[in-house]
């Protein structure tokens, strides 16, 4: 008698991560297009921060 709202629950969770992973494919390029930027901008970012640590260490 209980068993069917657990049931439910579970089938309408199920139903939930599957259309969140729809989204998630669906959404695919603009996330790639994103972790492009965010690749690029982390490599630029290291680059000016080694650039200034080196500068740093060779002022003292």
């Amino acid at each position: 008698m209980h068993r069917q709202p657990i049931l439910r629950f579970r089938f309408l969770c199920f139903l939930i991560f599957v259309a969140f992973r729809l989204a998630t494919f669906a959404a695919s390029p603009i996330q790639e297009r994103a972790d492009r930027f965010l690749a690029l901008a982390n490599a630029g970012y290291q680059a000016v921060f080694r650039v200034n640590a080196e500068a740093q260490w060779t002022a003292v």
